[in-house]
């Protein structure tokens, strides 16, 4: 069994294999299969966005003066295939760091990455009124 093209998840894959015996006493005997597929999220092939196929990273996104704003991210292994695991985990230690850089002044101000239901996402509340760059890492490595 191949594991690739498989997408990470919670419950196992199941399969039943059917295996004849051909002797003195003919039989088929049925195995059933239980795959569970995890895999090592790549920063490379994360992206921001709801699917692990890159849309427009470097588009504006409108967010408001005082207000918290959530803008949603995918953790993709090297497959480009979602995973649905928060880090750090057991197996995992890396950690997502999320800042927010002003574009005029260059000042840098911390955000916070968030897990909720399989799905991860920045919270940031704008510091001030201007523009900002998001910028996103895993254990160190850039998310384009």
């Amino acid at each position: 069994v191949r594991p690739a093209g498989l997408a990470e998840r919670a419950e196992p894959y199941t399969a039943d294999i059917l295996v004849s015996v051909a002797s003195q006493a003919n039989d088929t005997f049925s195995i059933a299969v239980v795959l569970f597929v995890s895999a090592t999220i790549s920063a490379a092939n994360s992206v921001w966005g709801r699917s692990c196929s890159p849309f427009g990273a470097h588009e504006k996104l409108p967010l408001v003066w005082g207000e918290q704003g959530h803008v949603p991210f995918s953790a993709c292994d090297f497959e480009r295939m979602p995973t649905s695991l928060p880090l750090p985990n057991l197996q995992d230690r890396r950690a997502w760091r999320a800042v927010l850089t002003s574009v005029s002044s260059r000042a840098s101000f911390a955000a916070s990455t968030d897990f909720s239901a399989g799905e991860h996402y920045v919270s940031l509340v704008p510091p001030a009124m201007g523009e900002f760059e998001l910028s996103l890492e895993l254990g160190g490595e850039p998310v384009d």
